[in-house]
């Protein structure tokens, strides 16, 4: 299946006579396949347009699942700021956002 996707060119992002999800799942997939780096194809898909931040979104949680979390730049992950909503709603723990997401996962994963 992936090696099909790679062949077909996503269509238009704004083409509102498609399902959005399966645009940008396909667009997730054709981005997996030709980009070196999840930074690279985080800025290729967001700059085609259309529904851009989800259809990053949806790339940015396959790309992490694939190449894990020592793939993401060190500059990101270290211009991630918890604001005081996030605070307020946890505390502490939203001083170490790596942190946090381990909690997050191992919570999920339990989660019924």
């Amino acid at each position: 299946m992936l090696k099909s996707v790679n062949c077909i060119a996503p269509p238009a992002c704004d083409d509102l006579s498609q399902f959005g999800v399966l645009i940008a799942y396909q667009q997730a997939l054709h981005t997996l396949l030709l980009t070196q780096s999840i930074e690279e194809g985080v800025r290729s898909i967001a700059n085609r347009g259309g529904n851009a931040n989800t259809n990053a979104a949806i790339y940015g949680l396959l790309a992490g699942a694939l190449e894990g979390r020592a793939a993401i730049s060190r500059r990101w992950i270290e211009a991630l700021q918890p604001n005081k909503c996030l605070r307020d709603l946890i505390g502490t723990a939203s001083n170490d956002l790596g942190r946090l997401a381990e909690i997050l996962a191992k919570k999920l994963l339990t989660w019924k």
